[in-house]
């Protein structure tokens, strides 16, 4: 009778490592804030699908610049409000409409891994 060959299965690798081999690119979503001595870059998160990062970008930055003029309409209202009014006008969405304004908008960042 002949010897049976006995074959080893191969390790099945994961979808994660598959990935990593197929792609070296890793796509960082970040937004940034303030400017010059204050700028400060945040990542939100990091992903091999270009796609999903532009996706969140795109979605990002209609947010932030639907909150930035709705906040920026309710400030002005208030000042014109405040102005006719009080004689000690209260900011009632300054601190809104300024952290808002603080943030610029989002951006995707490529890292090629080695």
């Amino acid at each position: 009778m002949e010897k049976e060959k006995t074959m080893k299965p191969k390790a099945l690798k994961t979808t994660k490592e598959n990935a990593f081999e197929e792609n070296k690119t890793v796509y960082l979503a970040c937004y940034s804030s303030g400017q010059y001595e204050d700028y400060e870059k945040t990542i939100v998160f990091a992903s091999f699908s270009k796609n999903k990062v532009v996706k969140w970008v795109r979605k990002f930055n209609s947010i932030h610049l639907k909150w930035i003029n709705y906040y920026k309409k309710l400030y002005e209202e208030d000042k014109v409000l405040g102005l006719l009014t009080k004689p000690k006008y209260e900011d009632k969405h300054f601190d809104e409409w300024y952290s808002l304004n603080k943030i610029n908008s989002a951006f995707i960042e490529e890292v090629e891994l080695r």
